[in-house]
């Protein structure tokens, strides 16, 4: 727009012709924002250092055996959890309600809801955290010293209430997270014996390695007797005749045999077909080795869940006070500051570009 105005002189000439109206502007509306910054009502600001003290015992040795049962128990960080505390809605609805602050912050409403209440709250209180040192700093800016210091040791006297009601503990959350994961493999665990306890029932095979050994030395010595007997036969007919008493009394056995045989190779009622065995064994292998991992994984969960438990029942987590609030001696200039900065910029723009307006308005005429 400046360019329509201005033909023949640049900005830089127009803003050197006209100093003293550049300077008188800027120090009128710089003064404006110095007498804001004078008016604002005072903020008084108490801090309070806390330091988290842990004796936070791990799983030890057992979290190496978390692999097996493919697990990953997490270790959170301790300041973490108190700053999520600190920053909770929780705990500022029970200052709130403990400090009755609702009528201080809003003394001009009767009414206010206490969802508000927490926002404003929110905004009158900073919690800084330093991952350096690992303490934490809670900074309190009201426009009463007396009232910053005592929201500042209320933060610090519930803050240690939530932490003991809610033991926010590493242990508990590793105890809550392995009992589910109990709970989870126990039932797979009953699942998998139940389906081995049917495969038994229906294939007739208990402890495939003592009785299939028992069924082939069976089925071995039948053959071998079978070989016997028709060697015997063979010999016996040479001499007697086929309707002989003796030669039939070993054909008998013989067919007895052969009956028995067929028997284990075809249909038993007492263990697998010895023509199905492969098949069998290979479904039975299948289901007991499933049963077998998950009894080796139920097995890791339970020590370290008893662990986790013992860990717990001696885990604590609390807060150390380094810096107790107090009560501010002077109000917190740094608003007032930047109240004034801020003026000092917007008066230089706003000074420059009123003089370089007008300057190429005389011009144009």
């Amino acid at each position: 727009m400046f360019d329509f105005f201005c033909k023949k002189k640049n900005f830089f000439e127009i803003l050197k012709n006209n100093v003293k109206k550049l300077l008188i502007i800027f120090l009128v509306s710089l003064s404006v924002f110095v007498g804001l910054a004078i008016i604002l009502p005072p903020r008084y600001t108490s801090s309070a250092l806390l330091l988290p003290i842990s004796s936070n015992p791990s799983l030890g040795e057992l979290a190496n055996l978390a692999a097996i049962a493919g697990l990953n128990i997490g270790q959170s960080s301790d300041i973490n959890k108190i700053m999520a505390v600190l920053n909770s809605r929780t705990i500022r609805k029970r200052i709130i309600e403990k400090l009755n602050l609702i009528p201080i912050l809003f003394p001009d409403k009767e009414k206010v809801s206490m969802n508000k209440a927490i926002k404003v709250l929110g905004k009158k209180v900073k919690i800084k955290q330093d991952k350096t040192l690992n303490t934490i700093e809670i900074d309190i800016r009201t426009n009463n010293p007396f009232l910053s210091k005592k929201i500042a040791e209320a933060y610090i006297v519930e803050l240690r209430k939530l932490l003991n009601e809610k033991n926010l503990s590493v242990a508990k959350f590793d105890r809550i997270y392995l009992e589910k994961k109990l709970e989870e493999e126990e039932k797979k665990l009953i699942r998998l014996q139940k389906e081995l306890a049917k495969f038994q029932k229906k294939s007739k095979l208990l402890n495939p390695d003592e009785e299939l050994k028992n069924i082939f030395d069976t089925y071995i010595n039948l053959l071998n007797k079978r070989t016997e007997l028709l060697m015997e036969v063979s010999t016996l007919e040479m001499t007697l005749s086929p309707n002989h008493p003796k030669v039939k009394a070993i054909k008998r056995q013989i067919s007895f045999i052969d009956k028995t045989l067929k028997n284990f190779e075809e249909n038993s009622k007492f263990f697998p077909a010895l023509k199905k065995l492969p098949d069998v064994l290979t479904e039975y292998m299948d289901i007991f080795r499933k049963l077998k991992t998950e009894q080796e994984v139920y097995e890791v969960l339970l020590k370290m869940y008893q662990q986790a438990k013992f860990n717990e029942s001696k885990e604590q987590l609390f807060v150390e006070v380094i810096d107790p609030p107090f009560i501010p001696d002077s109000p917190d200039l740094t608003p007032k500051i930047l109240v004034i900065i801020l003026g000092a910029f917007i008066s230089m723009i706003l000074s420059s570009s009123i003089v370089i307006f007008t300057g190429c308005r005389k011009e144009k005429v």
